[in-house]
Order: C-alpha cells, then structure tokens, then sequence
C-alpha cells in the first residue's frame, strides 16, 4: 500500500488547482465539494497514476499533477501545451 504525503493538481478542467497535503499519521483525508469540482477525478489521476496507467491522462485537462509519496518518490506529469503530449518524470 502506498502512503501519499501530497498531491496537486493545476488547471483541471481548466479552472481548478488543488493542493492536498497528508501530515504524517493522518490515515484519513475527506474531500469535499460541490458537484462537477474534480473530486473523483483527483482520485482517479491518482489511481491511474500510481498503476502506471498513463492513457487516462489524455482524456481530462490538466496543465500539472503532482504526487508524492511518504517512502520519498515523487511523480511529475505535465500538459504540453503546443502538441498535447505529456512528459511524466519520477523522482525519488
């Protein structure tokens, strides 16, 4: 089981840019909102990502998603704007 310290996520959709930050311990995170506000989504990117399922990031809009995990790797994708690939990096 992975142990996630942080996650963002800039220009979802277009119009919204998270920032969730786990403190060490906490074994519970409730996220909260109004319908159509990247909830199930920000949970899916994170899914997605950590199963190396890349595909699902082409059909959501997204500038950034950032994740970091408590044993230190870090996972960076990005939106090219010009071409609309995206470049993922790992850094632990």
């Amino acid at each position: 089981m992975e142990i996630i310290n942080y996650v963002e996520v800039k220009g979802l959709y277009g119009f919204y840019d998270y920032s969730i930050s786990c403190a060490t311990g906490e074994h519970v995170k409730i996220l909260t909102g109004p319908n159509g506000y990247g909830k199930t989504t920000l949970l899916q990117m994170m899914n997605h990502l950590l199963g190396a399922d890349f595909w699902y990031f082409y059909t959501i809009p997204f500038i950034s998603f950032e994740l970091q995990l408590a044993n230190g790797q870090r996972f960076e994708l990005k939106r090219r704007k010009s071409t609309e690939e995206i470049d993922v990096r790992q850094a632990s």
